[in-house]
């Protein structure tokens, strides 16, 4: 089974795809950032909640599943980000070269 980062693009095809595409991909990592970034907050506000309430917290399997899907947010999260920037690294190369020419 594939894990999320294994069925992002990869960095490999961005030496030659065109700028359009590689702004996409940039305007995607930042959209997916927010709602990762919002999604990790809500979870972090359930749990803070949970843990002030001793009448009806979370079960210790609820928040050990909830652990492990912050990690697995987490390492999304810094995929998405790397993917990015290297798409913005790359629409910097080619706008670079343009001007040499």
């Amino acid at each position: 089974m594939s894990g999320w980062n294994d069925l992002l693009v990869g960095t490999a095809s961005f030496d030659s795809a065109p700028v359009e595409k590689l702004s996409g991909i940039c305007t995607a990592a930042e959209s997916e950032q927010m709602t990762l970034g919002q999604g990790i907050s809500a979870i972090g506000t359930v749990l803070a909640i949970a843990a002030q309430n001793k009448e009806a917290g979370l079960p210790l399997d609820v928040v050990a599943d909830l652990g492990w899907l912050l990690e697995s947010l987490g390492k999304l999260s810094g995929s998405v980000t790397d993917r990015g920037n290297a798409a913005r690294s790359y629409m910097d190369w080619h706008a670079a070269q343009k001007g040499e020419e």
